[in-house]
């Protein structure tokens, strides 16, 4: 499926059965828990790298550490792009099959 298809285009609000909006919420946790996982991964290489420029005398261990700061920046970053990505890909999905209005509706009663 190429990232630009709909995944539920195909179907109208109210034909999703439970089972489908259940699977939309495991991929919103999904999303957020991959964010985790790259906020984790970063400061990993982050405190790993400022432990090598601070602790260690030798010079190549410092720019091995410099380069660790260095990647942990770039995961950090790439993870909320990747995060706000599927974020926006999935509140479009919600719109199309007014989710957020049968919720709402749903509340109030």
């Amino acid at each position: 499926m190429s990232f630009n298809q709909k995944p539920y285009s195909k179907f109208v609000g109210d034909q999703l059965i439970l089972r489908d909006w259940l699977a939309i919420d495991r991929t919103i946790l999904a999303n957020k828990r991959t964010l985790l996982a790259y906020i984790r991964t970063s400061m990993a290489f982050f405190i790993s790298g400022i432990t090598a420029v601070h602790f260690v005398e030798t010079s190549w261990i410092k720019i091995l550490g410099i380069i660790f700061v260095a990647i942990s920046i770039i995961i950090f970053v790439f993870g909320f792009y990747e995060f706000y990505k599927y974020r926006n890909v999935i509140q479009i999905l919600l719109k199309n099959n007014a989710f957020i209005t049968k919720t709402a509706t749903m509340e109030s009663e």
